[in-house]
């Protein structure tokens, strides 16, 4: 294949081209502008520099380029006009080639984006093609969409991989569409895509993270309930996907959400009024009350402040070893658990010397969940961590709590020291989550001062006939709300 004739622009662009089998026409032909634009469609995908004809290789560049030449309307049709001519041109576009600016989108703005939340660094803004790349890997990762073009002679997209990337980009560029990103820090948490009415339905909704409380998924999706009034929206539509009854069950709960059908691909098809989602805004941070301190022994148990909370970093290097490699995920949730989770941190001593750190964060106003970011220790041999597993549980129940629930990976579930600890606490198997990415197993506590009183009884000392809430034990598969 050679090219007869281009007509680039300035920046190498080709404005017209002409390709065909052959020998190059004679300098002397007549070829004209006119003539390429008559033989050769999308001639803006094509660039020419030194000689040398280039197009773009890999399907998200392309889409990219297609926006910046064509109206939005215009790309999707000429996305496959463009894949029939690539191959006739197989070098790609040199790396110092910049991306070109997209035309204007087309459509209904949304109100009110981006919005800052009451946490510095979380914003909500629109979704943009920049972010699907961690979408589509993570709805991948997830097993919700395929990793390759679907299986026939020939892949539909180039390379391959590309596939769902393409499948978002095209959908959320739609005139009809919204989207939407929930961002911490600058890296996206949550992605959602809606379509416009009536009424609007929100088609997709992506969590790069899943251990966040309802409620905060809840209030960070404010700004776009107030949106959707002051478009003169009354209500909304969710699509859920099939097998998710634990989800549909929750957003009929946090959301005042109503079934209103099943969908005809599968799942459930929800409601929700907008005036009726019970926002309560971002919470109070919990506390048992200024200079909560707790005492027994060799044991000392108090709330942490804001001044204490910069130093746990070093201090959990300390604890865990530098270098141990659970070290970065106790970090990150000490990070996100009191920033955006509202988390308490309650830090407990052994003579003197800081051994434990809990954070507890709220789920439900009386259920708390507990993780514990420093290491763990045998409550059967080690005192000191016995004692102040006690304080812990005494200060859930100061701040109001009444039951509280954990969450450990599976596979360390049945260590002998994971279960001294909740045989200690008289906690319970409660559910066996197996649609998390890490299998996981909640574990509750029903009563917090029924566990204490026994605790109490017992004067902090092992109880060796505790029964331990072993895997053998029969549970439920799946996931139980709240």
């Amino acid at each position: 294949m050679s090219y007869h004739h281009v007509f680039p622009d300035s920046d190498g662009w080709c404005r017209a081209a002409r390709l065909s089998e052959g020998p190059r026409l004679p300098d002397g032909a007549l070829v004209t502008r006119e003539a390429c634009l008559a033989v050769m469609d999308c001639p803006g995908m094509f660039h020419y520099r030194g000689d040398r004809l280039c197009c773009p290789q890999d399907d998200r560049r392309a889409w990219r380029e297609l926006l910046a030449s064509y109206p939005r309307e215009e790309a999707e049709s000429r996305l496959q006009i463009f894949r029939d001519r690539r191959p006739a041109v197989l070098a790609d576009l040199p790396a110092d080639v910049p991306v070109r600016p997209r035309r204007p989108r087309i459509g209904i703005p949304f109100p009110g984006l981006p919005w800052q939340t009451p946490v510095p660094g979380l914003i909500v803004r629109e979704l943009q093609l920049d972010d699907l790349d961690l979408l589509s890997a993570e709805t991948v990762a997830l097993g919700w969409e395929p990793a390759w073009c679907p299986e026939t002679a020939k892949p539909c997209c180039q390379p391959p991989e590309a596939h769902t990337w393409m499948k978002f980009a095209q959908r959320i560029d739609r005139p009809t569409a919204w989207q939407f990103l929930v961002e911490w820090r600058g890296k996206p948490i949550q992605f959602e895509l809606m379509e416009q009415g009536p009424p609007p339905v929100s088609v997709a909704t992506y969590h790069v993270m899943r251990e966040r409380p309802h409620w905060f998924w809840r209030e960070a999706w404010r700004p776009i309930a107030q949106g959707l009034q002051q478009l003169g929206h009354v209500t909304c539509r969710g699509l859920i996907r099939g097998n998710l009854d634990y989800w549909v069950d929750s957003l009929k709960h946090h959301y005042a959400g109503r079934v209103i059908g099943p969908r005809p691909s599968g799942g459930t098809i929800l409601e929700y009024d907008l005036a009726q989602i019970p926002f309560i805004g971002w919470p109070a941070r919990r506390t048992a009350g200024p200079n909560w301190q707790w005492q027994t022994g060799r044991a000392m148990v108090r709330e942490a402040t804001e001044a204490d909370v910069a130093g746990l970093p070093s201090e959990l290097e300390r604890l865990w070893g530098t270098g141990h490699p659970a070290l970065p995920l106790r970090l990150r949730m000490l990070d996100e658990h009191w920033n955006l989770d509202r988390g308490s941190i309650i830090l407990g001593y052994v003579d003197g010397t800081l051994t434990d750190v809990r954070l507890y964060r709220m789920r439900q106003p009386t259920l708390v969940n507990a993780t514990l970011l420093s290491n763990l220790r045998d409550p059967e041999t080690d005192e000191g961590h016995r004692l102040v597993r006690w304080g812990l549980l005494q200060w859930a129940v100061d701040a109001g709590y009444t039951e509280m629930s954990s969450f450990i990976q599976d596979e360390v579930f049945n260590h002998p020291i994971v279960q001294n600890c909740y045989a200690f606490e008289s906690a319970r198997v409660f559910v066996r989550h197996t649609n998390y990415k890490t299998k996981m197993v909640q574990i509750r506590i029903p009563n917090l001062r029924q566990a204490i009183a026994t605790i109490t009884a017992s004067q902090g000392r092992w109880r060796p006939e505790a029964a331990r809430p072993g895997l053998a034990e029969s549970f439920p598969e799946g996931v139980v709300l709240p």
